[in-house]
C-alpha cells in the first residue's frame, strides 16, 4: 500500500468512528444504570456539591405568638474529583499501511462497547462495595445507622441496608418482604426526623437468577395469595395495583449474579428534580469519550509519523448519593 495520506487517514478513521458508535448505540439499549444514578455535569476537576437540609418546622409560637423560633440553618458539603478513564490503540506506519482496518477493526468495535458501559460498569461497582464503601454522613453506603441529620443526634437515625424482616427471617424476595420493603421506604424522614419524605421505593433491582420472582411480583395480574392457609389459592396482586404501591419495571441485572440472594429496591431518578443530588448513585462527566484524531495533519506532517497513536478518552467518577434513596435486602444464601 502506497503512502499514508491525509485521505488515508480520513478513511481509516471514519471506519473507526462508525464502528466505535456502532458499537455505543447497541449497547445503550441494554443499559439500565440511569433508572438509579444521576448523571452530573462538571466544569472543574473537582465538583462541590451543597445543600441546606430540610429543617424547617411550624412550632407553637403561643397565645401572643411571642416564643419565637428561630429556623438553624444547616448545610451538608460534598466533592466528587473526576478522573481520566480510556485507552489506547498503537499501530507502526508499517502495520496501518499492510492492514488498514484489519488490526483495528475489533478494537474500535470492542472500545465502542466499553465506553457506552462505562457508566453501568462504576454504578455496578458502587453497589458491590457499598457495605464498606462510606458515602457523604460518614457512613457506609448501605448501613443501619445512617443520621437523619448529622448536626442533631437527637433526630435519630434510618436504615438502608436490612438481613432479616420485621418477624427475624431472611429478607428474600417475595410479596410479603416486598410490601415490608416497600413501607420501610415510605417511612424515610426528612432530617428533623420526623417529617415524611413521601418517598416511593419502586425500582426493584434483582440478580437474574430472580427474574421471574421480580417480575411476577411487580407485573402480574394474579399471585398466591400468602395469607391463604393452604398456600395455593390466587387472589389479585395489589403489588401490581399502582393505586396501592408504584412499582416499575424491575432491573435485571446479569452483573449481580455472584450474590443471587441479594435485591435492591430504588427510588427512582426524578427528571427535573433541582436537588443538588438527584440520586442515589451519582455519575459524573467532566469529558465524554472522545477518540482522537491526525485529521488536521498534512500529507507531509504525517510521512514523518513512524507510529500512529489513537486514544479514546474521557474523564468521569462516580460516587454515592443519598442513602435513603436506595435500600439492599439480604435473603437467605443459596446452598
Amino acid at each position: 500500500m502506497g503512502a499514508i495520506t491525509q485521505t488515508f487517514i480520513y478513511s481509516f478513521e471514519s471506519d473507526l468512528q462508525h464502528r466505535v458508535h456502532r458499537s455505543w448505540a447497541r449497547v445503550l439499549k441494554k443499559l439500565w444504570w440511569q433508572r438509579i444514578a444521576s448523571t452530573e455535569q462538571s466544569d472543574t476537576l473537582t465538583k462541590l456539591y451543597e445543600w441546606q437540609l430540610s429543617t424547617a418546622r411550624i412550632h407553637r409560637l403561643g397565645t401572643e405568638g411571642t416564643n419565637k423560633v428561630y429556623a438553624d440553618l444547616v448545610s451538608q458539603q460534598f466533592s466528587i474529583t473526576n478522573e481520566y478513564w480510556g485507552e489506547s490503540l498503537k499501530l507502526s506506519k508499517q502495520k496501518l499501511r499492510d492492514n488498514k482496518y484489519d488490526l483495528a477493526a475489533q478494537w474500535a468495535s470492542d472500545i465502542g462497547d466499553a465506553g457506552a458501559f462505562h457508566p453501568q460498569r462504576q454504578v455496578v461497582r458502587l453497589l458491590q462495595e457499598g457495605k464498606v464503601a462510606k458515602c457523604y454522613d460518614g457512613k457506609p453506603f448501605f448501613a443501619t445507622d445512617h443520621p437523619y441529620n448529622p448536626f442533631n443526634s437527637g433526630a435519630g437515625t434510618y436504615a438502608n441496608l436490612y438481613t432479616t424482616n420485621a418477624d427475624g427471617d431472611p429478607f428474600d424476595l417475595n410479596g410479603p418482604n416486598l410490601a415490608e420493603a416497600y413501607a420501610i421506604v415510605e417511612g424515610i424522614c426528612q432530617p428533623d426526623g420526623v417529617t415524611p419524605r413521601y418517598l416511593e421505593g419502586s425500582q426493584v433491582i434483582a440478580a437474574p437468577q430472580k427474574r421471574l420472582v421480580a417480575g411476577t411480583l411487580t407485573g402480574a395480574k394474579t399471585i398466591t395469595d400468602p395469607t391463604n392457609s393452604t398456600g395455593g389459592a390466587s387472589a389479585d396482586n395489589i403489588l401490581a395495583n399502582q393505586s396501592d404501591f408504584s412499582f416499575v419495571a424491575p432491573i435485571i441485572a446479569p452483573e449481580l449474579k455472584a450474590e443471587p440472594h441479594v435485591w435492591y429496591l430504588a427510588v427512582p431518578i426524578v427528571s427535573g428534580d433541582e436537588a443538588p443530588m438527584r440520586g442515589a448513585l451519582v455519575y459524573q462527566e467532566r469529558e465524554p469519550f472522545v477518540l482522537s484524531t491526525y485529521s488536521d495533519m498534512t500529507d507531509a506532517e504525517l510521512a514523518r509519523v513512524n507510529q500512529f497513536e489513537w486514544n479514546y478518552e474521557g474523564r468521569s467518577a462516580a460516587q454515592y448519593g443519598d442513602p435513603f434513596m436506595l435500600f439492599r435486602f439480604e435473603g437467605t444464601p443459596p446452598g
